[in-house]
């Protein structure tokens, strides 16, 4: 009680100088799963309800999807008309002066502060709990840090 497929069969027309290589990797795949007794493959079928895909026809899709390397619901995404109507517009705003000007903003790069900070001052970690006691913590290590650059600034010079 499954949907009829044949492989050779379409509804669209397609290119048919188009061939794939008898060594692709999805001839292997449907070669391999071909091998596979029906008893195997059709194990538990119900007997009811709308006719299922064939069981070795899913078993091609995802093999090839799993070897492949490609993600099912991703490629089902991608081609969101929504989403991509939505990376086009905030690529607009982003392209736009003004917001070149709020990215330029956003851009510095934080992490050689905190490993300025872990490396030289030798704070890995914070003993306080709760986000204000942290804040607080974490500011005075900063103002410590610019402190001893302004410090070692003042006498570099003199």
């Amino acid at each position: 009680m499954y949907q009829n497929y044949t492989t050779g069969q379409t509804v669209l027309t397609l290119n048919l100088d188009f061939t794939i290589s008898n060594n692709h990797l999805a001839n292997t795949i449907s070669c391999f799963v071909d091998s596979i007794p029906e008893d195997v493959l059709l194990g538990d079928t119900a007997k009811t309800g709308r006719p299922a895909y064939h069981p070795a026809m899913m078993l091609k899709i995802l093999l090839f999807a799993f070897i492949d390397g490609t993600k099912i619901e991703a490629d089902a995404n991608r081609y969101n008309p929504n989403w991509q109507y939505l990376k086009e517009k905030t690529k607009e705003v982003l392209q736009s002066p003004e917001g070149r000007h709020i990215y330029s903003m956003r851009k510095y790069d934080v992490e050689p502060i905190f490993g300025h900070l872990k490396n030289v001052f030798g704070m890995r970690r914070t003993h306080l709990r709760g986000k204000k006691k942290v804040e607080t913590d974490v500011g005075i290590a900063f103002v410590m840090m610019n402190l001893s650059k302004y410090w070692n600034r003042r006498w570099s010079k003199d």
